[in-house]
């Protein structure tokens, strides 16, 4: 009997939980297939480097090759000091010869990259050429003459409506036009064209015969005072 007691439910669901949560984040990775190109191309690369570690090498003995040639120049060893130039020449020869060995391992991984990327394209051009064919299979040369002359017909049949139209409609505004005119016309020879007033005001002119017309009104009120007078005595 398990020393968990009621909670053993509770801690079997938990794991069957973590267990479908492990199981969905746990997939298998996509594994690019490699070709036995990928492969070659790999090996070269790794056959170059390689060299180019052996070249390290080489030029790291030739350096100390130097220094052990001064040493024994200074120390008058002539003959070991021949012996240590006979070396680095050799050595220098193994720079070179390597050197050409990486230029040809070089030349031959483009030109595999060069075939690889060819065949590629090949291959796009093929499916290309093949999708186009289809294509074009599905195209009836006679279907497209119809249609291209039932488009012709159907766009000469509109032009012609639309001039039909354009003309009756031309016709009808060239009457209305016409009777505007005359309606305008009319209306003109009816009007009485009468002159604008001036807009300045006129100067005054200070004569006597202005001073008259200003006093005589004056005059008959006089004259009705004395009238009214008489008649009171």
């Amino acid at each position: 009997q398990s020393t968990w007691g009621p909670f053993q439910p509770l801690l079997n669901m938990g794991s069957l939980f973590s267990r479908s949560k492990h199981d969905k984040t746990t997939h298998t990775p996509r594994v690019d297939r490699v070709t036995s190109t990928d492969k070659a191309i790999l090996d070269l690369k790794v056959q170059r480097d390689k060299l180019k570690i052996y070249i390290k090498k080489l030029l790291d003995a030739i350096s100390r090759d130097e220094k052990v040639i001064r040493q024994l120049v200074l120390l008058k060893k002539k003959d070991r000091a021949l012996l240590a130039l006979r070396k680095k020449k050799y050595e220098e020869k193994l720079v070179e010869q390597t050197e050409t060995q990486i230029l040809n391992v070089e030349q031959l991984i483009g030109n595999v990259e060069q075939a690889q990327i060819d065949v590629k394209v090949v291959e796009a051009l093929k499916i290309g050429t093949t999708t186009l064919k289809s294509l074009n299979e599905q195209i009836n040369f006679s279907n497209v003459e119809q249609l291209l002359d039932d488009a012709r017909e159907a766009s000469e049949y509109q032009s012609e409506v639309s001039r039909m139209l354009s003309g009756v409609s031309l016709t009808e505004d060239e009457d209305a036009v016409l009777a505007e005119l005359e309606a305008l016309e009319r209306e003109e020879a009816s009007t009485v064209v009468l002159p604008t007033a001036p807009t300045e005001k006129l100067p005054q002119v200070q004569t006597e015969h202005t001073e008259d017309m200003e006093t005589a009104p004056k005059r008959p009120a006089a004259r009705e005072e004395t009238r009214q007078a008489a008649l009171a005595s």
